[in-house]
């Protein structure tokens, strides 16, 4: 592990834990960009600094910790290390549905923070190939929706079947040099009454 890539930002309300942890992660190498208080504050530095990676308390004024790191795995995707007193179910729980990436149980040994690190790292990494998995299947399925609407409309107006309006979806896209999923588009929005002189082309 490189630690001098790793901008850190701290997001603690006590001062000795968050001094501790400064000193612990620069004695390693690594690069301290913030430092947060409360919860809106973590979520301010989380977006505007951008950092590789966040410890985040979970116990902290406003925005709690787990309520932070869910806006901020929204809005500014970042591997996240939970700090907390408690290792209930119900707060694993919400940890991993807030996208957090691993916990650390307090009181921390200083041994733990590079595998912690380095564990948050992967899950993380996980993490996100799985969103963009899911992503492209939901993109998919939205294609698969509008090309049938449209193939739909070809057929009641034109009276072709389903394989003709298909066929005459990608002529179309042949003929206006975009993909088939525009035209697609731009059959649904016309209602097909605009390409009805394809039918017999």
């Amino acid at each position: 592990m490189n630690p001098y890539r790793h901008r850190v930002l701290i997001c603690e309300d006590e001062s000795l834990i968050r001094i501790w942890l400064r000193q612990e992660l620069i004695a390693r190498g690594f690069q301290v960009v913030g430092e947060a208080r409360d919860g809106d504050s973590a979520i301010e530095q989380a977006v505007r600094l951008r950092p590789d990676l966040v410890f985040m308390d979970i116990k902290m004024p406003g925005p709690d910790g787990l309520a932070a790191s869910e806006v901020i795995m929204r809005d500014a995707p970042t591997p996240i290390v939970i700090l907390t007193a408690y290792a209930d179910s119900d707060s694993i729980a919400r940890a991993l549905d807030a996208g957090v990436s691993y916990y650390l149980v307090k009181p921390i040994d200083a041994g733990q923070l590079e595998p912690a690190i380095l564990m948050a790292e992967a899950k993380f990494r996980e993490l996100m190939e799985l969103r963009g998995q899911v992503a492209s299947l939901e993109d998919a399925l939205e294609q698969r929706k509008i090309l049938d609407r449209a193939k739909g409309i070809l057929m009641r107006e034109m009276g072709v079947d389903e394989p003709g309006a298909h066929q005459l979806l990608q002529r179309l896209s042949s003929q206006m040099r975009k993909p088939v999923k525009d035209v697609a588009a731009e059959v649904i929005k016309a209602n097909g009454k605009t390409f009805g002189s394809m039918k017999d082309e």
